[in-house]
């Protein structure tokens, strides 16, 4: 800064000079301490400037995202193209959303079932607290950024996309099952969809997996685990007194995650405002 480097100076030529600033005896130290606080005032106002700089930056990068994610949002125009029978995924906004999406190293943390209502309009078949009919602009705009990505088996037939929304239907009012068991009394939504595909159209999507061949070592899947463990019926049936004894039982559980059935050979993506984030 200036102001350092005129003290600086200001302290060598009194030294050349052989003598004082003032006169006194005194004027040294005091250019040394007056070049002290100037040295801490610039170098202040160097670390204000790189702030300054990076609030402007992180303005600037919010801006462009929102102008992004506000440019890229699915319109009318897209729902028009949608079928019965589609399969449409998002990242919830849930509490357990980025365990999943982490575990399962996908975008995608919730799905249903792409259907029409008794009026025509377009609805998603989904397993949430109760498994039910959501209209599909509100079932978007309950998503994360109101990214989708929709999939479509292609030789679904109009007869087939009748038995799978009919199948889906028949269990509409139950409960969500929080712990990913394997059990039609409550269900989760990637349960749902294959359940409904398999009754409906003979067709099985997605794979089965143990829950120990995912990623369950970030902080956010073990903190949902050890959240509700003792509530897990295996685990208090079989009377596990403790989360590591419950946590080995747990991950000999089968699941099926939205990434599986999304990650399904067959099924062709037909719409995603993802980015390249949006799977397949």
């Amino acid at each position: 800064c200036r102001c350092a480097e005129g003290h600086a100076r200001k302290i060598s030529q009194t030294f050349m000079a052989g003598g004082s600033v003032d006169g006194n005896g005194s004027g040294t130290e005091k250019v040394a301490v007056t070049s002290g606080l100037c040295h801490r005032f610039c170098m202040w106002k160097r670390l204000r400037r790189f702030l300054i700089f990076i609030c402007l930056g992180i303005l600037v990068g919010g801006l462009v995202a929102f102008a992004w994610l506000r440019g890229t949002d699915a319109t009318a125009a897209d729902f028009k193209s949608f079928k019965r029978g589609d399969i449409i995924f998002q990242t919830s906004r849930s509490g357990q959303s980025l365990a999943i999406s982490l575990a399962s190293k996908s975008p995608f943390s919730h799905m249903g079932i792409v259907d029409r209502d008794e009026y025509g309009e377009l609805v998603v078949l989904e397993a949430t607290a109760t498994t039910r009919a959501t209209p599909l602009l509100n079932w978007v705009k309950k998503g994360l950024g109101e990214r989708i990505a929709v999939y479509r088996f292609p030789d679904l037939t109009d007869a087939s996309a009748d038995a799978i929304s009919s199948a889906a239907r028949k269990h509409f009012g139950k409960k969500y099952d929080p712990f990913f068991y394997s059990s039609e009394d409550e269900l989760y939504c990637s349960e749902l969809v294959y359940l409904a595909f398999k009754a409906g159209a003979n067709l099985e999507l997605g794979k089965y997996q143990k829950v120990n061949s995912l990623d369950l070592d970030s902080f956010a899947a073990r903190n949902v685990i050890r959240g509700r463990w003792n509530r897990y019926p295996l685990c208090a049936n079989s009377g596990a007194k403790d989360f590591e004894s419950c946590f080995a039982i747990i991950q000999q559980q089968d699941l099926i995650t939205p990434e599986s059935i999304a990650r399904d050979d067959r099924l062709v993506k037909v719409f995603s405002n993802y980015g390249k984030l949006g799977g397949n």
